[in-house]
């Protein structure tokens, strides 16, 4: 069930008031005023429940809470523009149409340790969480990805929730959909990785198979979307495009221009790797060349579009100089393609910037032929827990970043000069 944004928001029970858009833009450019767009039908998916669980993930603590409140502070829940797509559980085997059985199990129950002896044996009770902690390492959950309490109920929400998104384009109720807590690219089939539990995206394609013949992946995470190119390397049904940052060492190691799939899934996985400093002019030189030459020549259905933003100059890894408006204009030109989308989050390390893009590409796609306009200043009625995250600027924009640009249009010719022999030879 989708519900206004407006109804929701106001019986939210939050202490907070919303900050109206400032404006919105009156002047649509030439081709929009001769051919008018469809008003688009966007879905956004939060709760107060699904965002206290999300915010969790040990990853990213406090997260959800911080984008879904700015969200909200700027109205764009609120605006009219929006529906609320109501995030929902999982059942296991919805989860388990991909990830292995007993992965899904330890997930979502765990596994009952040991209790030793009868009269309480230190060795035996011990065994037992060895069995526990050997088990939990089989299924990934360590270092990167470790346990943790309501583990399974964030599992369950993150899955259950894309599912849902997904499953609000095929009944033609949206014709967008974002979750912004979803894009858990790097968890495998029987393995969490990379902070990555379940594969919300990889369950989102596999619902919109069900009705799409052909499904386009796009990743703009810093990091390789690797989990979810594994899991349909030998697909031509589903083309999934990666453009990442690729160096020797550099999680999660893979996504070469070389690796292009197998089967007959040959020259359906895109990889575009590339190099430290990447700005948004060589972003949009790939996007021209790799991703619309795609979608003019395969056609797919429907689009799932992983945006970690992770790339912008401020995030922790500091390795691109992206930011907000180069990922809004990738957006842009997949809403053009007027095709079903559902657009994910992802990685995302600085908190306050991740929020304040993610804000940002809300109002981008929440406007229908014309964008909503925020204000540039973080509105103040946000919690002190919260206000206090954007400062000391408190503004929403986020400047690009100025280290030197490693890669070179030779570099960048010769991935995408591979890429084209793949993309000539896929059969619309």
């Amino acid at each position: 069930m989708t519900v206004p944004a407006h109804e929701l928001a106001q019986n939210a029970g939050e202490s907070q008031t919303s900050t109206p858009i400032t404006s919105v833009t009156a002047s649509p450019g030439p081709d929009e005023a001769a051919n008018p767009p469809k008003r688009r039908q966007v879905g956004y998916a939060w709760s107060q429940e699904y965002q206290s669980i999300a915010s969790k993930l040990p990853s990213n603590i406090d997260r959800s809470r911080l984008v879904h409140n700015l969200t909200r502070a700027y109205g764009l829940l609120d605006s009219g523009n929006i529906e609320i797509i109501e995030p929902r559980a999982a059942e296991e085997g919805e989860i388990g149409v991909y990830h292995d059985e007993g992965m899904v199990r330890y997930l979502l129950h765990g596994e009952e340790e040991s209790s030793g002896s009868e009269d309480g044996e230190e060795g035996e009770a011990d065994g037992g969480g060895a069995r526990k902690m050997e088990k939990g390492e089989r299924y990934g959950l360590a270092y990167d990805c470790p346990e943790f309490e309501g583990m399974g109920e964030y599992v369950r929400h993150v899955a259950g929730t894309s599912i849902e998104a997904a499953t609000k384009l095929l009944t033609h109720e949206l014709t967008h959909a974002i979750h912004w807590d979803g894009g858990r690219h790097h968890a495998r089939r029987a393995s969490a990785a990379g902070f990555c539990y379940a594969n919300d995206a990889v369950l989102a394609i596999l619902k919109l198979r069900t009705q799409f013949d052909k499904v386009l992946y796009v990743d703009l995470d810093l990091h390789h979307g690797d989990g979810v190119e594994q899991a349909f390397v030998r697909s031509d049904r589903v083309c999934t495009v990666s453009f990442h940052r690729h160096d020797p060492g550099f999680y999660p190691g893979t996504g070469s221009v070389r690796d292009c799939g197998k089967g007959k899934g040959a020259g359906y996985a895109i990889n575009v790797p590339l190099k430290r400093g990447l700005g948004g002019a060589m972003l949009e030189k790939c996007w021209e060349e790799v991703v619309e030459r795609i979608v003019e020549v395969w056609r797919p259905g429907a689009v799932v579009m992983c945006c970690g933003v992770d790339g912008m100059t401020r995030d922790r890894h500091r390795e691109w100089n992206l930011a907000p408006e180069d990922y809004a204009d990738c957006i842009r030109k997949v809403l053009k393609w007027d095709i079903p989308t559902l657009f994910l989050g992802g990685g995302g390390y600085n908190h306050a910037d991740a929020a304040r893009c993610w804000t940002y590409l809300t109002s981008v796609i929440a406007g229908s032929g014309v964008e909503l306009e925020l204000g540039r200043e973080i509105p103040e009625d946000l919690e002190a827990v919260d206000y206090n995250a954007f400062g000391p600027e408190y503004e929403l924009g986020v400047e690009r970043g100025q280290q030197g640009d490693e890669n070179t249009e030779e570099s960048v010719g010769e991935v995408v000069e591979v890429v084209r022999g793949y993309i000539e030879k896929m059969r619309a």
